[in-house]
């Protein structure tokens, strides 16, 4: 895979704290599971993927929040 992520670049360094790291990238062929020699994984998906799944997760979100507002009062809130 060519996605150029050196063990020092900052991304790496932070996914120790983050539960998931992933890389957004340009090209539709940079998508999978990206090893860095430190054995930290990465999780690569083409911005295109990345903006769809975006979208269905809050247009999902609003479909919920959508069906529990008829039982509770998000004003209130």
């Amino acid at each position: 895979m060519g996605i150029p992520v050196a063990d020092d670049d900052a991304i790496c360094q932070l996914c120790k704290e983050a539960s998931t790291t992933i890389i957004v990238t340009k090209n539709a062929n940079e998508y999978g599971i990206h090893n860095t020699a430190a054995g930290d994984n990465h999780i690569c998906i083409p911005a295109f993927a990345f903006l769809y799944l975006l979208g269905h997760a809050e247009r999902m979100d609003t479909k919920v929040l959508n069906e529990c507002s008829q039982y509770v009062d998000l004003n209130m809130m």
